[in-house]
């Protein structure tokens, strides 16, 4: 697991949670591993009451199951779940694609051009966190210039379990039409193409379900039966 330094004036159940949601979305804590509230507060040199706070907050979210007199597991990744959560997520894309093409200027317009090159650096070198951190940039970038970083936070809050499907995707299957959906949706922002836009956005975020029968396969124990 990986282990950050606590930030300037993060409480300690803040430290814990960002430090767990991080391993829990990267794979580094596995679907069905069990969870030890003693091990976590040796590894993070911490008291044990923010570790059990950021395990409750975690259990609402479903990132962790927990059951009585049997113990705290990472949860398994829900597919129901991720299927209502891209359907609300396409809800707010179709008004947000077509904000973007009214509303995004040409610096706009630069700066996500740059995440795009960033996102090809981290793949290329392998490192799945960095380029999963480019890609949540993009979307949440988009959400902000046009106002509707409302809308970003809800989608963020729920984006839990399709982040492990993600980071799936990353891992394991050749990413390139992901990298350039990216692009061609800032093309259609430029070109003011709303229904280009939004075509391209329904298509992208269908891109990560393609392979859900294929991940079922190869990674069968991570999935919720």
């Amino acid at each position: 697991m990986e282990v950050f330094e606590q930030l300037p004036g993060e409480n300690a159940k803040h430290y814990a949670k960002r430090a767990l949601l991080y391993n829990l979305v990267n794979l580094e804590m596995k679907p069905g591993d069990k969870i030890t509230e003693s091990d976590l507060c040796e590894l993070y040199g911490i008291s044990r009451t923010p570790i059990r706070e950021a395990i409750l907050e975690l259990h609402q979210q479903n990132m962790i199951d927990i059951y009585p007199k049997q113990g705290t597991f990472v949860s398994y990744i829900d597919t129901d779940a991720i299927d209502e959560f891209l359907e609300l997520r396409n809800l707010m894309e179709q008004s947000v694609t077509q904000l973007a093409c009214e509303k995004l200027t040409p610096d706009n317009i630069a700066y996500l051009r740059e995440n795009i090159v960033q996102w090809k650096h981290h793949l290329k070198n392998d490192n799945l966190a960095k380029t999963q951190a480019c890609d949540k940039e993009f979307h949440k970038y988009i959400y902000c210039a046009c106002g509707k970083q409302f809308w970003h936070n809800i989608i963020r809050e729920n984006a839990y379990q399709f982040d492990r499907i993600v980071i799936l995707m990353f891992s394991s299957i050749n990413t390139d039409k992901l990298v350039k959906d990216h692009s061609d949706m800032v093309d259609a922002f430029e070109a003011h193409d709303k229904e280009k836009a939004y075509e391209i956005s329904l298509c992208h975020t269908k891109r990560y379900m393609e392979h859900l029968d294929e991940f079922l396969v190869k990674y069968p124990n991570y999935f919720k039966k």
